[in-house]
């Protein structure tokens, strides 16, 4: 197991090379701060989103509890651009009361940087409650100082966050926020920090999208379709074209229509495949919460470890997740105890090993396996297993 977790040549140039960027960026970042006039904590609580979709959908799992819960203070939310139509789909009330942060300007843009700590200092924050994680030191850091407060909360370093990513002890957070012990799955993650913050022992729970998003209307379709998601924003979890239209004909031969769903990032590649296999393309067109309620009247849901796998879980559909590993354990299998209809799917050489009760603690971080090894037929004896319930 300890060779799944070795980072080849590349990927250790890769890693440094953004070791470096960071440097840079922190830098710029601490020239920031040091023009922001002092903070005057006044009134307000401000909680900072989780950034990916699939992050958000398993945090939204308790955003309810801590939405509802009596804070001595009004409530903000920062969010982030691309998820603006995710929580307006899913949660308009929060999205109401949401500034948006636009993630790679904030990276990349000084001047957008400067002008977003100015701006949040100005709001002067009494609280300030971390729910992101990421692994840029600076980007945690750069929010959280930027918003001052008396009080700031940020995720625990624990194995999920380990003292080498963020956030980590420091004077700049006056709390931690407990997040389970162990290698445990996201969704405890958030249940131990909410559940710190509300004061009440929340049970652990699956994700859920809202009867009217179940509701929503979709395009006519078989009763019997498949929805495959096959975009992904990392190249470490795109599985290959020719594997993807490999299983799309044997469902199609099997009786099985599929339509393809994907974000507007993913139509181009949707558009070759849908081109290469005779097959239905929706990717660009549909919101996310259609896409929730196309994938709850499907029979199932075949993608990578990427947002639309939460969407699907949320949704309550059957799906099949293709993955090369990584972060095992941490957003999938998802706990045993809540029964979700999950499969995942990996390299042979992981399938070989969880087979004879392997560990897969090192794969909890990082996996360095490819995805492009995994068959097209180990996914249809997936997909068939499912689809025979």
């Amino acid at each position: 197991m300890a060779a799944f977790n070795q980072p080849g040549y590349w990927a250790q140039l890769r890693r440094m090379a953004d070791g470096l960027r960071q440097s840079v960026r922190a830098r710029s970042r601490e020239r920031i701060w040091a023009a922001l006039p002092p903070a005057i904590p006044e009134t307000g609580t401000l909680i900072i989103l989780p950034l990916g979709a699939g992050d958000y959908l398993l945090a939204r799992t308790y955003l309810a509890d801590l939405h509802k819960h009596p804070w001595p203070q009004p409530l903000h939310w920062l969010g982030w651009t691309p998820l603006r139509g995710l929580m307006q789909d899913l949660d308009p009330d929060i999205a109401a009361h949401t500034h948006w942060v636009d993630d790679a300007r904030l990276l990349g843009d000084v001047g957008y940087a400067q002008g977003q700590a100015q701006m949040l200092r100005a709001k002067g924050y009494h609280t300030v409650i971390n729910l992101l994680h990421t692994r840029l030191a600076d980007f945690d850091d750069f929010l959280m100082r930027a918003a001052g407060g008396i009080y700031t909360y940020a995720r625990a370093a624990t194995a999920n966050n380990p003292p080498a990513h963020l956030p980590r002890p420091r004077n700049d957070y006056t709390h931690q926020l407990p997040t389970g012990q162990g290698l445990v799955h996201e969704l405890e993650h958030y249940r131990e920090m909410i559940s710190w913050l509300t004061g009440r022992e929340l049970p652990l729970k699956r994700p859920e999208l809202p009867l009217a998003v179940l509701q929503t209307e979709v395009p006519i379709l078989p009763s019997n379709y498949v929805c495959v998601a096959p975009g992904a924003r990392m190249a470490y979890r795109q599985w290959p074209v020719a594997s993807f239209i490999q299983l799309i004909q044997q469902l199609k031969q099997e009786g099985y229509p599929v339509v393809l769903v994907g974000g507007p990032a993913d139509e181009a590649l949707c558009t070759e495949l849908a081109q290469l296999s005779n097959t239905q393309s929706w990717a660009g067109k549909l919101r996310w919460g259609q896409t929730g309620a196309l994938f709850a009247k499907s029979r199932l849901v075949i993608c990578g470890d990427t947002g639309p796998l939460h969407l699907a879980v949320a949704a309550g559909a059957p799906a099949v997740c293709i993955s090369n590993g990584n972060h095992w354990g941490r957003f999938v299998p998802y706990p045993a105890e809540l029964n979700v209809p999950l499969l995942v799917v990996g390299p042979p050489e992981l399938e070989a090993h969880l087979a004879h009760g392997g560990s897969t603690a090192s794969l909890y971080q990082r996996s360095w396996l490819d995805i492009r090894t995994v068959p097209a037929e180990r996914v249809w004896q997936a997909a068939q297993e499912l689809l025979s319930r």
